[in-house]
């Protein structure tokens, strides 16, 4: 994929408009157009990734009326690859991972914050907002036994913080997968030691926990959604963790299956346990501590 939309401006636009219009119907595969946005900014620069942006978003517009009537697909491709392609020119300029981390988290947090501070009542305008958009009674409906309102009511003051957390995974995994598209071609190996020593300052650490303990006393839905910005984070720290930690195990690479297929059966689970692992690792900085280990 990496050598096809790096073979020419036509071939890049084609994968990324292709991409983008599948993830109407299969919003993962936005992350491939996604990806490639971020690979061409990462080799080319911001400007010649926005002049593709905008040029494929025109594109995705004109597919999204023929389709649907609807030209909104111009501009929400445009909301979403804007911040992919101001990523990766942070981290094209800085070659830092971490200063893009605390970028997404830095935003997220004044995203919920600005969020709470201006909504009296953010329950109320997310079950508007979820009202709008589905046919509760429909679902209701097909969910005999379950209560759809009240599972609403309980879990629309967190909306905020779980749509900036979910947002956030996707700008990582779309400049992980452009990240590692780049080192393909032009620097082998290069994205996987990237990773292996990814780690964030212990402060953040310690921030984060210091939030999960006001909110063990007083969980307000403004510090649930701080914290679950902050654990989106410090996941891929996890992640991180398990990588070079095998590494420096000497530990065969087959050891990471016990990683990933956990991940997928149980998402949920398995990234709450990363992301805590990431966030004690930012203060015991347990892989420097393995590296210090006399072989045997």
């Amino acid at each position: 994929m990496a050598a096809f939309i790096m073979s020419g401006p036509l071939q890049a636009l084609a994968f990324i408009v292709l991409f983008a219009i599948v993830s109407f119907y299969l919003p993962l595969m936005g992350l491939l157009s996604n990806g490639a946005l971020g690979l061409i900014t990462l080799r080319m620069g911001w400007k010649r990734g926005l002049s593709m942006a905008l040029i494929a978003a025109l594109a995705v517009g004109v597919a999204g009326f023929v389709l649907h009537r609807n030209w909104s697909g111009f501009v929400t491709t445009l909301l979403e690859w804007l911040p992919v392609i101001a990523l990766a020119a942070l981290l094209a300029n800085t070659a830092s991972w971490p200063k893009v981390f605390y970028s997404i988290l830095a935003t997220g947090c004044l995203a919920v914050i600005a969020f709470h501070l201006s909504v009296d009542d953010p329950e109320t305008v997310w079950l508007q907002a979820i009202n709008s958009l589905t046919n509760i009674e429909q679902l209701e409906q097909q969910f005999n036994n379950v209560d759809i309102q009240s599972l609403l009511r309980g879990a629309a003051p967190y909306l905020t913080g779980f749509l900036a957390s979910g947002l956030g995974i996707a700008l990582v995994l779309s400049l992980m997968l452009a990240r590692h598209w780049q080192a393909k071609l032009y620097n082998p190996g290069g994205f996987q030691a990237e990773l292996k020593e990814l780690r964030l300052n212990k402060k953040v650490g310690i921030a984060l926990s210091a939030v999960i303990l006001a909110a063990i006393f007083n969980p307000t839905p403004l510090l649930v959604g701080l914290i679950v910005v902050g654990l989106a984070v410090f996941l891929f720290q996890g992640v991180a963790v398990i990588h070079g930690s095998i590494t420096l195990l000497n530990l065969p690479w087959q050891w990471l299956f016990g990683l990933y297929i956990p991940l997928l059966l149980l998402p949920l689970q398995m990234g709450l346990l990363l992301a805590v692992l990431g966030m004690v690792d930012s203060i015991a900085d347990f892989r420097t501590y393995l590296s210090r280990r006399p072989q045997r």
